[in-house]
């Protein structure tokens, strides 16, 4: 008896452990209609009240590649800026475009390699904006999944079999 009530007592604990565990830090999109097509990852600790970084990876049209957008509060970031994923670093030039999302600026062109990189990458840092450290890094935890799902909502309506055997193959873990 004294085992069980024990074995209760530590399974409590660990429950309540559980709950105050931090939230995700990557998650559906905010901007309204975009839940469904894009996700966000942001700064966990703003600087201010009011302030926020955050990279939201989107799909703008079914079959097209994803897009990569900057939402910070005034003044947006503009230009040319570099994103460094752990050991790897990629250019980017960001600008204001009809295709941006609200309060955001649009990468004029995804660098190969950026979104794998964002997908199995730990943090990832922004150079070359007003953004000080540690005020311009974003954690990619969880990134992983929910960029895929972007990914298969983007994805062309078939694209064989190559894409259903890389999908078995990371369900059991090979990739």
């Amino acid at each position: 008896m004294r085992f069980v009530m024990l074995g209760v007592l530590v399974g409590c604990f660990c429950l309540n452990l559980v709950g105050s565990v931090k939230a995700a830090s990557w998650t559906s999109a905010k901007f309204p209609g975009e839940q469904s097509r894009a996700v966000q990852g942001c700064f966990d600790s703003p600087q201010k009240i009011g302030d926020w970084l955050c990279i939201v990876v989107r799909c703008d049209h079914p079959g097209s590649p994803l897009s990569l957008h900057l939402s910070v509060p005034e003044p947006d970031i503009e230009g040319d800026i570099e994103l460094v994923i752990d050991e790897n670093t990629f250019a980017l030039s960001m600008a204001r475009s009809v295709e941006s999302l609200p309060l955001s600026t649009r990468a004029v062109v995804v660098p190969h390699g950026l979104i794998d990189a964002m997908k199995s990458g730990h943090m990832i840092l922004i150079q070359g904006s007003r953004l000080q450290s540690p005020y311009n890094q974003i954690s990619l935890e969880n990134s992983r999944m929910n960029i895929e799902r972007v990914e298969e909502a983007c994805a062309a309506p078939f694209q064989g079999a190559a894409r259903l055997w890389r999908r078995i193959a990371r369900s059991i873990g090979v990739f």
